[in-house]
């Protein structure tokens, strides 16, 4: 049987809120009430400690404790063809969605793969269209990049200075700032746990924000705002202090 629909893979970082949850499960359940058969509406909950469940009400997914190793770190979503004889074991999953947050030391840790194939073409595409939008909406971009971004560009930036005959003490001080920060940059990209402690405390994080994890959320937001102004107030003061200084022994 021809199927027409969406198979797509995003590596991005999300934050899945209650609110989030309830949107796409609104979109589902009304294309689940438009097809042409019978479909199910199934969530599977992948945990840390390596247990999960199955269930077919929301509810049971958001009273799920996910606090400490019982976080949740994979939620799927499927509609699935009714079954017409409970001996039959083949299924036909017409729509597949899928949150992973991953736990190792990729540059995408995270990822959301969707899934629709049917046989009603309008069906499927509209539900795609629909859909997509839905899941965008939890894609979450940190801060954290600019600052990155000022390790990435500091050695060009010590160069330049050197050849421009800055006074051999502030170069030296510039390289230093470089050399540590494309240091960190590195281990932080490559080690699994520095990536882990900066993902928490810097951002930008992922995860299933519902109970009390969304409390613990805000808290951990509030830090990292307080974090990254610090770091960007302390490199402003440090520069203006250094040429400050280099003006004043100059004269």
């Amino acid at each position: 049987m021809l199927k027409s629909g969406i198979k797509k893979t995003y590596s991005k970082r999300f934050i899945l809120s209650e609110e989030a949850l309830r949107l796409i499960e609104g979109v589902l359940k009304r294309h689940q009430r438009d097809y042409s058969g019978e479909l199910v509406l199934i969530y599977t909950v992948y945990r840390e400690d390596e247990r999960f469940f199955q269930t077919e009400n929301i509810d049971d997914v958001l009273a799920d404790p996910n606090i400490g190793d019982k976080k949740i770190k994979r939620l799927r979503l499927v509609l699935r063809e009714a079954k017409e004889s409970p001996l039959e074991n083949d299924y036909n999953d017409v729509v597949d969605l899928e949150f992973q947050r991953h736990l190792g030391s990729s540059f995408f840790e995270e990822d959301v793969q969707l899934s629709v194939a049917s046989s009603d073409r309008t069906w499927s595409l509209t539900l795609a269209d629909e859909l997509e939008p839905q899941i965008e909406r939890t894609f979450k971009a940190g801060k954290i990049s600019i600052i990155w971004l000022f390790f990435i560009f500091s050695p060009p930036v010590v160069t330049l200075c050197l050849r421009s005959k800055v006074d051999l003490e502030i170069s030296s001080w510039l390289a230093g700032i470089s050399t540590t920060g494309v240091l960190l940059m590195t281990l932080t990209l490559t080690n699994t746990m520095l990536n882990r402690v900066k993902s928490r405390i810097l951002g930008p994080e992922a995860g299933f924000i519902w109970g009390d994890e969304a409390h613990e959320y805000t808290k951990r937001q509030q830090l990292r705002s307080t974090v990254f102004w610090t770091v960007i107030v302390g490199v402003i003061v440090s520069f203006l202090s250094s040429g400050i200084w280099w003006y004043m022994t100059k004269s």
